[in-house]
């Protein structure tokens, strides 16, 4: 076995009756993060400020499957269309909205903005009216248009958003000449009030192929809101992969061995739905402490930043527990108890192993002199690492591994120390 670490030099120290090596005094790990978390539209009738028209999710009454109100679609087209006629004349109204998250990520990056305000909702539209009125005789007495579009963003979760616009009118004598007519500017407002949809005769919800979809229809009024444009790993990711967060938006959460994550949410993935419901980017940054009671002016430090993908992480559990079974099940054969005891469950073999985790080797070499009257004055510290985020849309983590320290050096050599706080991977190994 080669002799690689200060543990291994000792061990064949002890054996030959030698002293050992000194120790080093263990650093530490100071950690920051930054979430960055996926806005989408969603049917969630819970979420009824987007405007979810009395979703119907029960299959046995025709509807849909719940978990479709939690897909995350990058748009909602909405179609809104109403129409009247008596003798007295008649009128149309149809508006056409399509809204989206402006930003995707769940705050804009704006400095000073708290991560769980979600983005803003972008609205993109257009409106027509058309109306006829009548007299007693059945002449036509006035027409009119009115006509706009919205280009701009909801105030708040909960507020309508102003539209712009022209109107015309036209009136008649009674020969069906024009007597009079006119235009002006326009502004409609169109928002969450339109969730409440009064005189309701026929409610379905159904998965078409661009999404999920509701139609509600009654009292002259026909409304289609239209789920498209699923997200999927690939847009979230590039969604909440967000530049560099300023200084403010850091904080602390110890010194966690994990750095970074990117995690999805699925629609149902026990039974194979892989459909996206959300998404977090953790994204990191840290700083090794050498330790205060290390009164040298060398400390050097070895890493490895391991990429570490939610399928491998899954294996080697599996793998972990198959072992540890092999163990046990060995040690069952060759118990000699009696009554010999029950036989050790097989747990499910763990298959082949995914891509091996991705390692990006670091290194620091501090030089001192710590100040010995503030631990925490900054030459106790190494700079703080470069923004730390997943390499691609892959679910999994980015671990700090493989950690070695040095505190001196000798004429004869020194040998590195393992620190336990952290994993030990070696992909030849696995």
């Amino acid at each position: 076995m080669p002799i690689e670490t200060l543990d291994d030099w000792n061990d064949r120290l002890a054996a030959c009756g030698c002293c050992p090596m000194p120790d080093c005094p263990a650093p530490s790990l100071e950690s920051q993060h930054v979430f960055r978390s996926l806005c989408a539209m969603t049917a969630n009738p819970s979420e009824y400020h987007i405007g979810v028209p009395s979703p119907n999710f029960d299959p046995a009454n025709g509807g849909v499957p719940f978990k479709e109100a939690n897909v995350a679609y990058r748009t909602m087209t909405v179609t809104d269309s109403t129409s009247h006629s008596d003798e007295w004349g008649s009128s149309s109204d149809s508006y056409e909205v399509t809204l989206s998250k402006n930003p995707e990520t769940a705050e804009d990056n704006r400095v000073g903005t708290p991560a769980y305000i979600c983005a803003r909702t972008r609205v993109d539209g257009s409106w027509s009216s058309n109306y006829t009125t009548k007299d007693q005789d059945g002449n036509v007495t006035e027409t009119g248009t009115d006509s706009g579009t919205w280009t701009n963003e909801l105030a708040t979760p909960f507020g309508a958003t102003p539209g712009s616009g022209t109107f015309t009118w036209t009136a008649y004598d009674e020969d069906g000449g024009v007597s009079d007519s006119g235009s002006g500017e326009s502004n409609r407002t169109y928002g969450p009030a339109w969730f409440i949809f009064l005189n309701a005769e026929t409610i379905t919800t159904t998965v078409e192929q661009a999404g999920l979809k509701h139609a509600v229809s009654g009292g002259g009024r026909n409304l289609i809101v239209q789920f498209e444009d699923p997200h999927t790993d690939q847009t979230a990711f590039a969604a909440i992969t967000t530049p560099a967060p300023p200084d403010n938006q850091w904080f602390g959460v110890g010194g966690l061995a994990m750095i970074a994550s990117f995690v999805v949410g699925r629609a149902d993935e026990p039974n194979n739905d892989m459909r996206v419901t959300g998404a977090v980017h953790r994204i990191g940054r840290y700083r090794w402490r050498i330790p205060w009671s290390h009164k040298g002016t060398k400390f050097k430090l070895w890493w490895d930043e391991g990429f570490f993908s939610k399928a491998w992480l899954a294996w080697k559990a599996r793998d972990d527990a198959y072992k540890a079974w092999q163990k046990a099940h060995d040690e069952w054969e060759q118990s000699q108890e009696n009554p010999k005891p029950p036989e050790p469950q097989e747990p499910e073999q763990p298959g082949e192993e995914p891509a091996k985790p991705s390692l990006t080797p670091k290194s620091f070499f501090w030089t001192g002199p710590g100040n010995a009257d503030d631990w925490d004055d900054d030459s106790w510290f190494s700079p703080y690492s470069s923004i730390v985020r997943i390499p691609a849309a892959t679910e999994g983590q980015v671990e700090i591994c493989n950690v070695r320290y040095l505190c001196y050096e000798s004429k004869f050599g020194a040998k590195p120390q393992v620190h336990d706080g952290f994993r030990i991977y070696n992909p030849d190994e696995t």
